[in-house]
């Protein structure tokens, strides 16, 4: 844990990312059981149910958060806790946050258990982290190098949900879809969703850097 941390603003720190990591974990694994139900009402074996959970950079996005989050309580350590990671995944989650509220809600009909785990993975998980980050987390700790590897988890991401798209003729999300856009619209896609990661790292980092001098005094 950062020494520059006052004891309470460190407890509040890890309490927060507590409750964060159960809530995100929880989410995931409400999700899985719902995925699972559907799968077996389909005739669908289980094993497909964490193979397309994974094409939806939601899903990736929320265990991040909650890896991240899960080991605040015991200190930062390890990959995970470094302050680029944490930022990184504040931006992912953002992202997933905006994307979906913005273009995707309402797009499938969702009621009961389902709609509440869509709740907590879209709106509740990417709020609490993003206010965890901005409030809690110390600032000035990250340089502009780390700009382009934080783009690895989301460019990965794009080209793995297509080729998953593309084997099976299931896309995660509707601009993913060779079928609809080919190949060459889908490029253009990814390359509009990375940008919009780029721009959104870039304000993070400058808002960062920026809030250091401040948080510090």
């Amino acid at each position: 844990m950062n020494d520059s941390l006052d004891a309470g603003r460190a407890a509040r720190l890890r309490r927060v990312a507590g409750m964060i990591a159960a809530i995100a974990w929880f989410a995931v694994a409400g999700q899985f059981t719902v995925s699972a139900g559907r799968a077996a009402g389909l005739g669908e074996p289980l094993w497909t149910v964490p193979v397309n959970l994974l094409g939806f950079f939601t899903i990736w996005a929320n265990i991040l958060v909650a890896l991240v989050t899960m080991f605040a309580p015991f200190g930062w350590g390890g990959l995970l806790g470094r302050p680029a990671a944490r930022l990184a995944v504040f931006v992912y989650i953002v992202v997933v946050g905006l994307i979906y509220n913005i273009l995707l809600v309402g797009l499938y009909p969702l009621a009961g258990f389902g709609l509440f785990v869509d709740t907590l993975l879209h709106r509740v998980v990417p709020v609490l982290y993003a206010l965890w980050w901005l409030v809690l987390v110390p600032r000035g700790s990250v340089g502009w190098a780390t700009l382009l590897p934080g783009l690895v988890v989301p460019t990965l991401y794009a080209f793995v949900a297509m080729g998953k798209g593309a084997a099976t003729g299931r896309y995660p999300y509707p601009f993913l879809d060779i079928g609809v856009h080919g190949i060459g619209g889908v490029m253009i896609n990814i390359g509009g969703l990375v940008a919009l990661f780029a721009g959104l790292m870039a304000v993070a980092i400058a808002w960062d850097r920026r809030a250091a001098p401040r948080a510090a005094a």
